[in-house]
């Protein structure tokens, strides 16, 4: 068997003892031995399994986008086929009422988006409020 000489930070060297100790190693050499034979049979290093966590952690938050997109799309196309329902359902007020009908339904759009804003918070209610004002 080869003698070697390896260096150690104090703070490893002190917890390689502890834990030396700890599991009942008849000596610190031996503890090292098992753990280089253990890194050898594991078969991978740690910066390997790091990158494996973090492969594996993008995918899954890709798969998640793709079902907030999905989720996304599917309440466009409910929205678009309600609009296009209305669209034909509700008929055109006369022209002689078409602008008091309009102020009306202005005011029924702000109550609306107000009734809006007091569920949504931060960035989002932001953003609402200023729809509101350009539609204004």
């Amino acid at each position: 068997m080869a003698h070697r000489s390896f260096r150690l930070q104090d703070e490893l060297l002190a917890k390689a003892k502890e834990v030396a100790k700890e599991r009942r190693f008849r000596s610190l050499n031996a503890f090292v031995q098992e753990a280089v034979n253990n890194e050898i049979h594991r078969g991978g290093s740690a910066l390997e399994q790091t990158e494996s966590r973090v492969a594996a952690t993008l995918d899954r938050l890709a798969k998640e986008l793709r079902k907030a997109n999905n989720a996304q799309q599917v309440h466009l196309a409910f929205t678009d086929g309600l609009i296009r329902y209305l669209l034909v359902c509700i008929a055109e007020p006369p022209d002689d009422a078409l602008e008091a009908n309009r102020a009306r339904a202005r005011l029924r759009y702000e109550k609306f988006l107000r009734s809006i804003t007091n569920n949504l918070t931060g960035d989002l209610r932001k953003l609402l409020l200023e729809v509101g004002e350009k539609e204004s």
